[in-house]
């Protein structure tokens, strides 16, 4: 199973650019726990892609983190598990 990583954002004229985290699960077969910085959790129950509901503010650091993982399934964040954020858009494979 693969979990990719990417980071989108978003602003307005004159206001701080904000971002927010998420991308493509592939090969689900049960339900996956992951986290947002140990603060938000997001439970994904079928491949496709996902994003978690908080933006960050630009620069603030982010780590994705796998809570529990499907039974028979060895789930993990590939590419851009961390990350500030602070660069523009941030895509993984």
């Amino acid at each position: 199973m693969l979990v990719t990583g990417a980071c989108c954002f978003t602003g307005g004229c004159g206001g701080s650019e904000t971002y927010t985290v998420g991308d493509l699960v592939e090969g689900l077969n049960g339900v996956l726990n992951i986290t947002l910085n140990s603060d938000e959790l997001l439970d994904i129950i079928s491949s496709g892609e996902f994003a978690f509901g908080n933006s960050l503010s630009a620069g603030t650091p982010y780590e994705v983190g796998i809570v529990n993982q499907p039974e028979k399934q060895n789930c993990e964040v590939v590419e851009n598990k961390s990350g500030s954020g602070d660069s523009g858009n941030v895509s993984s494979k």
